[in-house]
């Protein structure tokens, strides 16, 4: 009787060792899927800009720093992956918008003008509060005509 129930035992943990290997192999391929797919490449190289932008995200009335900007983007491409069949799906339906408050996202970035008056070089800086999905599209635009060269 002891015999029966160590054989079923073993059977039952060997079942489910193979069960969680099986699991496992399924989603490092997924995972390796993403990693290769083209539109989740350009929506991280998007996001990539994004972080390096050194500009002020706005969101829901507070400031962000392009890197937390870039950590929020992430987040909500993990949590809404479904919605981001496209990069430009990914802008207009996750990145431009909150999802809890439905307020649209803002980007503020320093510009550089550089004048001349009286023969003298004068550097004026501004910035421009802009609606995110604009300069994500603008952006993304600028991506694709670098790779493609």
């Amino acid at each position: 009787m002891l015999a029966d129930k160590t054989g079923t035992t073993f059977f039952s943990i060997g079942l489910f060792i193979a069960s969680l290997t099986i699991l496992f192999q399924t989603n490092q391929i997924h995972a390796e899927s993403l990693k290769e797919d083209p539109v989740n490449i350009e929506i991280n190289q998007l996001i990539d800009v994004v972080e390096l932008s050194q500009c002020i995200f706005h969101r829901n009335g507070n400031e962000y720093s392009s890197i937390d900007a870039a950590d929020h983007l992430r987040l909500k491409l993990r949590k809404g992956k479904r919605y981001a069949t496209t990069t430009e799906n990914f802008i207009d339906r996750l990145a431009s918008e909150s999802s809890w408050s439905g307020k649209p996202y803002f980007i503020e970035c320093e510009t550089k003008a550089i004048t001349q008056a009286d023969e003298t070089l004068l550097e004026e800086k501004s910035s421009a509060k802009v609606k995110i999905n604009g300069w994500l599209h603008h952006k993304l635009e600028y991506l694709r005509t670098q790779s493609n060269r």
